[in-house]
């Protein structure tokens, strides 16, 4: 799985700004992983329903 930061990176590419500014919302998305180290776990928070 990859690092919240890749994906800050990734954002920040996509959608301009630097890394540091997607890094606590990646970090948020992520935060499941370290009680669910699968896959799914990206079910919990990467949607977009609130």
């Amino acid at each position: 799985m990859a690092h919240p930061l890749h994906h800050a990176e990734s954002s920040a590419r996509k959608y301009g700004g630097t890394p540091s500014d997607y890094q606590a919302v990646h970090d948020w998305f992520d935060a499941s992983k370290e009680h669910l180290a699968i896959f799914t776990h990206r079910a919990l928070r990467h949607h977009t329903l609130s």
